[in-house]
């Protein structure tokens, strides 16, 4: 309503509005008429990390800036002159921990770092911003993965107490898992120079990228993908996590598709060629009259001498015409005595 009353001492009056996207359906129907005819004085600007869901009536109404994220590397530069200039002393692990954590948000790392400096003092070293900040050593990861790799379950097993014991969000390591894959896969694929890691970390990860190839690692990928699912909503995300890499390990080498065609293809052809071969030597047509395996065939004489012509001529009249009661009367005697 106030919006109409021009500013006193300034030329405008802008507004700003934080997380616009949590306003509801009528908030916004009664924006919308004050967005349509702006006063001259007025300026709005809203805020909001979520914009597809800001309603298109207010969408199409106003001008869109999108702040893009802080490249690591500066964010890195940024704060060691920070610390330089405020007499600090810090280590380069400790310093890309806190623009790590930040993800991108120079406000945010600043903060970080006051948070960090505020617990350790004037100097910070990697272990002060881990107990700090509650974050996990990247050592642990490297330890699992390659446990994992090696299809070492028992050092893995060993790992999770390890990590139970320092009491670390077991959803969260599993993100930093997924992401630790992501950069082997990174690595195999195109190289290290992707990465904005430190040199330690690229060197770590170019020996464990050695351990694998590019399809097991894509298959743990997925099988972490689907994990971070079920450690999340599990009442038990120890168990859960445990379960997850005990398959990780069962997992073999994957061969690629191509060797596999390959190898059915000679393996077909092979059969194919020996099939032949003991068809072509042991096949034989067999003749007419032939013996097969020394056992004669029983040959009828008088089929066998008689002319195929005669035999169609052959009246079956007469056949039919013989006198069945000679053959009866015919005497047993007689034929006994012969």
């Amino acid at each position: 309503e106030s919006v109409r009353y021009a500013p006193a001492s300034a030329r405008y009056k802008i507004y700003i509005i934080d997380e616009v996207h949590m306003l509801s359906a009528s908030a916004f129907n009664a924006l919308l008429k004050t967005l349509e005819e702006p006063p001259p004085h007025v300026v709005f600007i809203f805020a909001t990390t979520e914009p597809q869901k800001i309603p298109l009536t207010i969408h199409s109404r106003c001008q869109r800036f999108d702040f893009r994220r802080i490249p690591l590397k500066q964010i890195i530069s940024h704060l060691t002159a920070i610390a330089a200039k405020e007499g600090i002393k810090a280590t380069a692990e400790a310093i890309f921990m806190v623009s790590r954590g930040a993800d991108g948000s120079l406000r945010d790392a600043q903060s970080l770092l006051e948070q960090v400096i505020s617990f350790s003092g004037n100097k910070l070293t990697e272990a002060d911003v881990m107990d700090s900040l509650g974050l996990m050593d990247r050592s642990v990861i490297f330890e699992l993965s390659g446990a994992v790799l090696g299809g070492d379950g028992a050092a893995v097993l060993n790992i999770v107490e390890k990590i139970h014991e320092f009491g670390y969000d077991f959803k969260k390591v599993t993100a930093e898992l997924l992401e630790h894959i992501r950069d082997l896969v990174v690595v195999k694929v195109s190289g290290p120079a992707l990465l904005e890691l430190p040199e330690s970390e690229v060197e770590r990860l170019t020996a464990l990228a050695g351990l694998a190839g590019l399809e097991r690692l894509e298959t743990l990928f997925g099988l972490f993908t689907g994990g971070y699912a079920e450690v999340a909503r599990s009442t038990t995300p120890r168990f859960a996590f445990e379960m997850m890499l005990v398959r990780a390990t069962l997992l073999e080498e994957l061969r690629p598709i191509g060797e596999l065609i390959e190898g059915l293809e000679r393996l077909g052809s092979g059969r194919g060629r020996g099939g032949r071969g003991e068809a072509g030597g042991g096949e034989r047509r067999i003749k007419r009259g032939e013996a097969v395996h020394g056992i004669k065939p029983a040959r009828n004489k008088a089929i066998s001498g008689a002319s195929p012509v005669d035999t169609l001529n052959a009246s079956p009249v007469g056949a039919l015409n013989a006198s069945p009661v000679g053959a009866l009367n015919a005497s047993p005697v007689g034929a006994l005595n012969t």
